[in-house]
């Protein structure tokens, strides 16, 4: 291969003699021409290159009129200012779109908000008329004079419900213990029974059992001190003429003693017996005006105490509120604005006592509410609406805040008059 490859490259060498003979003649020698043609080759590859060049400017030069034409038309679209560049108008154009486009997005952002929004409102809305069509089902159940027309009236006349099952509840008990108690099967043989009894005359028969009590109690202190002395002495006695007397003053002295516990134990039971009637017969009789005594002053409080009870402090009785805790206040131990609604509570259930028995009279209040705060405030107008549909109430105030309270409150619209 080497021996073929020197041949051709012997024959390629006395061909390229020949050929620049015949062409040039002796002017010029091939090992001269040879070394000419390295920088033609170099400069045929410069121009390749600017030829590249010039096809590359050419094309930037014509897509730079392209970009500055379309530049131009959305510049004129976009009513730009025609005195900028080109570069000056893209960069605004730029601007414009990065905005749009921000702008579309916030846009799509919202309206799957509000869609999300409108779907809530319309579970909201069918929720809403469900309640509605489940008031308006257990608003039938009441009588039309008390039919409640919304939720609150619905919670209120509820609870309300539930009170008045609770007193009828506690009433048949306390008949039922009155009627035990007095050996009767009806109420209005116990009426015939209690027929001109009062308090007054219960207690004046209270007051006599228990000074009879005390003189049986001394009595029978006094006859058993005898009988240990009469005991002692007939121990010490031997024999003797005095055995048939001391025997004879000791069964006088058992027969008076025997006497004596059978006075106590009757006037000891008809003491409790009396006691107990006292207590019931004030019980059943105060029962209506500290029951409503009690819910009025629950929701003025609302619901903070939800119960009132007594406590006997001597011959007298102490009321006493209940917390939701279980723990007890004294009027002295609340605060101003809590003791003004107990004052509120007390006038209110004996207004309503007063109308059950068939007086009615103005119900009158002068800026009781001032110290209530705003909740409590709004609980105690519903009161005196309440009992403006039992008579009239009257509220004097110079707190304009406790009208319009009232006017957003009540569901009859209140009658304000300006002095």
């Amino acid at each position: 291969k080497h021996k073929v490859a020197a041949e051709a490259e012997a024959q390629a060498s006395d061909r390229w003699q020949s050929l620049v003979q015949a062409m040039l003649g002796g002017m010029v020698t091939p090992e001269t021409l040879m070394a000419s043609l390295a920088p033609l080759r170099s400069l045929r590859e410069r121009h390749e290159v600017c030829a590249l060049a010039a096809r590359s400017v050419a094309t930037m030069q014509a897509d730079q009129a392209r970009f500055a034409d379309a530049v131009a038309s959305l510049a004129a679209a976009h009513a730009l200012p025609p005195e900028d560049d080109a570069a000056t108008r893209f960069a605004t154009l730029r601007q414009k779109s990065d905005t749009a486009t921000a702008a579309h997005e916030k846009h799509a952002e919202l309206s799957k908000a509000i869609e999300t929004a409108t779907e809530t409102l319309r579970a909201t809305t069918d929720r809403l008329a469900q309640i509605a069509q489940d008031v308006s089902a257990m608003a039938i159940l009441f009588p039309e004079r008390v039919r409640p027309r919304d939720l609150d009236t619905l919670r209120r006349a509820t609870g309300q419900a539930r009170q008045v099952i609770a007193d009828r509840a506690e009433r048949a008990r306390l008949e039922r213990a009155v009627l035990t108690d007095l050996g009767v099967t009806d109420s209005a043989a116990a009426g015939v029974l209690l027929a001109g009894v009062t308090t007054a005359s219960l207690d004046a028969a209270h007051e006599t059992v228990t000074s009879d009590l005390a003189q049986a109690e001394a009595a029978l202190t006094r006859a058993t001190e005898a009988r240990v002395t009469a005991r002692d002495g007939l121990a010490q006695v031997t024999g003797g003429p005095d055995i048939a007397a001391l025997s004879e003053r000791k069964t006088t002295l058992e027969l008076q003693l025997e006497d004596a516990a059978r006075t106590y134990l009757e006037l000891s039971l008809g003491h409790r017996l009396a006691s107990d009637a006292i207590r019931r017969y004030r019980d059943s009789h105060r029962s209506g005006m500290m029951t409503a005594t009690e819910r009025c002053f629950a929701i003025l409080t609302n619901g903070a105490y939800p119960r009132l009870t007594t406590q006997a402090d001597g011959t007298e009785e102490i009321l006493l509120a209940v917390a939701q805790d279980g723990a007890t206040k004294r009027a002295a131990e609340m605060s101003k604005g809590t003791r003004f609604q107990l004052y509120l509570a007390l006038r209110a259930a004996a207004h309503e006592q007063l109308v059950a028995q068939g007086t009615c009279l103005p119900f009158f209040c002068d800026d009781v509410f001032e110290t209530f705060d705003e909740d409590r405030t709004r609980a105690a107008v519903r009161v005196m609406e309440e009992i403006g549909h039992r008579g009239q109430a009257i509220y004097l105030t110079h707190h304009r805040h406790v009208v319009d309270i009232a006017r957003a409150v009540c569901e009859t619209p209140p009658m304000v008059h300006e002095i």
